[in-house]
């Protein structure tokens, strides 16, 4: 009695389409096309099976599509169309390489171990590797915020397994200079913040660059030129130092004048600082003038109540050779010498030292007989019209001070639109005019 209900129940069980069995269709048309249309749930099993982070052998997938293919008949009525979660894809590792895949193998194991071994993951944060990127991360010269530097670190230690692989072992290169750097307190990064924001100033403006004068001294003559220059090009560290005046040297112009062809025979350049350089060139010359002398003034006239600054550099091949600078009235530029009006100074050179040589200069505050080393000194002219003061000075010593005399002092109120002048003679003489200023005060 039981045998004959469990044959009758399995009797009633329809393992397979009887419209199939049968060759049956009502609309073949229509039926074939879905067919040929609707996935195959074997295949589509397969694909997900054969997967290669599943890393199964070759055998076991020839097996089990054997088993499908039998049970196809069985499974072609499942659906497909809800398989993967809505959004979401299988991952295409079929298209990674083997290393690829041992790397991500790797990875998810390094990942596990990281969420339930603490002890593994204290190894990976001691580890020298990521101890190296941690004072990188520290340098204050990163200038990377807190919450980016645990994002980072964060990174770093989950994709340890990754980073080792590719043989980055060494991250420090220049391990001694990286920890000079490191030590640098926050007032030592800011002077190099300045430093660097000055020299980019320098580069791409007209801006004259005071470290050029400050080594023009004697001292560093004991250097060697070539490097010297390196350094201070790449670190013009005396232009950080604020000064007590304001530059005019690029507001105002070196005029030449026509007397004695001066027009012809004066030749003007500014170097790459700037800073004017005046000679005589006569190479081409072919007037009757030749070593006589001749004016160049500067086209800015000097307003009473403010204090100016000029500093000169003599250059000479020569020696007992003369340099004359001062004032005189712009009028007078094309018309007379320009120590005619006796408001200059005259200086010989004499071997490496340049004198003070002058009727109307007598007056000394400070010092006495001026002499100084014509390489690395330079001659300051002040002037203060409204303070009486026309006054000689050398820079950057400051050991001689002298006045012209009062006599001259009292007639220099009366005089209008004066200006600063060179007076030039021979082709051996150059005037370098390193920088004009406006100060507040003169110093002492």
């Amino acid at each position: 009695m039981i045998k004959e209900q469990i044959f009758s129940f399995i009797d009633k069980i329809n393992f397979f389409n009887q419209n199939i069995l049968n060759g049956q269709n009502p609309n073949n048309d229509l039926h074939d096309a879905q067919i040929e249309n609707k996935p195959n749930f074997s295949s589509e099993l397969m694909q997900l099976i054969s997967n290669k982070s599943n890393f199964c052998s070759a055998e076991f997938l020839n097996s089990i599509k054997l088993q499908l293919d039998k049970l196809n008949p069985l499974l072609e009525d499942i659906s497909t169309q809800n398989m993967f979660i809505e959004g979401k894809q299988p991952i295409e590792f079929q298209q990674l390489d083997e290393q690829k895949m041992n790397e991500i193998s790797d990875y998810v194991k390094h990942i596990v171990e990281l969420q339930n071994n603490t002890v593994y993951q204290q190894q990976i944060q001691q580890s020298q590797y990521i101890k190296d990127f941690q004072k990188i991360m520290q340098n204050k010269l990163n200038f990377i915020s807190e919450i980016s530097k645990k994002t980072i670190m964060n990174h770093l230690i989950k994709t340890y397994p990754y980073l080792l692989n590719r043989g980055n072992t060494q991250i420090i290169q220049y391990q001694d200079k990286f920890e000079t750097f490191n030590q640098l307190d926050d007032q030592m990064i800011d002077d190099l913040f300045l430093l660097m924001k000055q020299k980019q100033q320098i580069r791409n403006s007209n801006y004259v660059s005071k470290t050029n004068d400050i080594k023009n001294l004697y001292k560093f003559e004991l250097f060697k030129r070539k490097n010297l220059d390196r350094i201070f090009n790449q670190f013009p560290i005396f232009d950080l130092i604020p000064q007590k005046g304001i530059s005019i040297l690029n507001n105002l112009q070196l005029v030449k004048g026509t007397l004695n062809d001066g027009d012809k025979r004066i030749q003007i350049k500014k170097n790459s600082f700037n800073q004017y350089g005046v000679t005589i060139n006569e190479e081409n010359y072919k007037g009757y003038k030749k070593n006589q002398f001749a004016n160049c003034m500067s086209n800015m006239i000097l307003e009473k109540n403010k204090k100016y600054i000029f500093r000169i550099q003599f250059q000479s091949i020569s020696n007992q050779n003369y340099f004359q600078i001062g004032l005189m009235q712009q009028k007078n530029l094309n018309v007379q010498e320009g120590d005619k009006e006796q408001f200059f100074a005259e200086f010989k050179k004499d071997n490496n030292k340049i004198y003070l040589q002058c009727n109307y200069f007598t007056n000394y505050l400070k010092g006495k007989d001026l002499a100084v080393n014509i390489y690395s000194d330079i001659i300051e002219l002040r002037v203060w019209l409204n303070g009486s003061i026309l006054q000689i000075s050398d820079f950057p010593n400051n050991n001689y001070v002298v006045s012209i005399n009062n006599q001259k002092l009292q007639e220099l109120k009366n005089l209008q639109n004066l200006s600063f002048f060179i007076l030039l003679q021979t082709q051996n003489d150059e005037y370098l005019l390193t920088e004009a200023l406006v100060v507040e005060e003169f110093n002492d």
